[in-house]
């Protein structure tokens, strides 16, 4: 069993906007973990999904958004549903870098030593 921080938040690509007075804005869009993991679920692999890749893929989202609902810090994933969540943030090809998604996968990393 592994626990997931879902209250963590991925802040990328921080932009600059310049006002008509002058002031220089600083933004960034902040995603939480547990938004950017169902993201990814619901995601498509190459060939589409199975019925059984459904299912697996459904249950993850399920207990992610008990939790998110319930108002909880985290997670509890069995080892295949986490191995599942970490072969999908680390393999997957992102459309832009931001240092943040390093950060959720070191995070993850961490995760998956711990017994």
């Amino acid at each position: 069993m592994k626990k997931i921080d879902l209250k963590s938040f991925v802040t990328v690509k921080e932009f600059s906007i310049q006002h008509e007075d002058g002031e220089i804005e600083t933004k960034g869009m902040e995603f939480k973990y547990s938004d950017i993991i169902c993201q990814l679920l619901d995601f498509p692999p190459e060939g589409g999904f199975t019925p059984l890749e459904m299912k697996v893929r459904y249950d993850i989202i399920d207990l992610i958004d008990t939790a998110v609902k319930g108002n909880k810090k985290s997670v509890t994933l069995e080892d295949g549903q986490f191995e599942k969540v970490y072969g999908l943030i680390t393999g997957h090809s992102f459309p832009f870098m931001d240092k943040g998604f390093i950060e959720m996968m070191e995070y993850l990393k961490k995760v998956k030593q711990v017994d």
